[in-house]
């Protein structure tokens, strides 16, 4: 949000201070981004760059600057702290928590598979969830009191299909609504 609330700054042409503030922010976010060894705000992180970078036309005349003051903070990174490497590609190369995700999947499969319409009650799979959990042939199990990662599986698991299907819906139609909203108008 920072590093997003930072390009919109700095795409409306703030003035010279805020935007060396803007500047500073933005490096500090992107690093702690990097430092956080979370696989998902790598991801998140670089899918979100992306979109920014192809909708502001701003963005767009500047890739290689941005790119390039994305090397240095990360040659910073590297100069300051070496290990950060060898940390970062361990964690990236772990296989143990996508096996305890997968476990956990198939365990809210499970149950829903008995449960459909109920589900399990609200926040009550993790610490109640692990007899829906079974040895898979595929990868193996590390965990069985756990919480679903997946949100909306875990919402059906929690709540059960219906609610879930609700859920999505109102995931949905809420930036839905405001994009017909806003072709309306036009």
């Amino acid at each position: 949000i920072v590093t997003g609330a930072c390009a919109l700054a700095l795409a409306t042409r703030v003035r010279r201070p805020w935007r060396i503030v803007c500047l500073v922010m933005a490096s500090l976010t992107v690093l702690a981004v990097a430092l956080s060894l979370t696989r998902a705000v790598w991801v998140g992180f670089l899918a979100a760059s992306v979109v920014v970078v192809v909708l502001v036309p701003g963005f767009r005349r500047r890739t290689p600057q941005i790119l390039a003051g994305l090397a240095a903070v990360a040659t910073a990174v590297v100069m300051a702290v070496p290990q950060v490497i060898d940390i970062a590609l361990e964690r990236l190369n772990q296989r143990g928590p996508v096996y305890d995700r997968l476990g956990s999947n198939d365990a809210a499969l499970n149950l829903l598979h008995d449960l459909p319409l109920t589900g399990i009650g609200w926040t009550r799979f993790y610490p109640h969830g692990a007899e829906w959990f079974r040895q898979s042939d595929e990868y193996p199990t590390n965990a069985v009191i756990i919480e679903i990662h997946n949100v909306v599986l875990s919402r059906a698991a929690d709540l059960g299909i219906p609610a879930a299907m609700v859920f999505v819906a109102i995931l949905l139609l809420g930036p839905g609504r405001v994009l017909l909203a806003g072709t309306e108008g036009a």
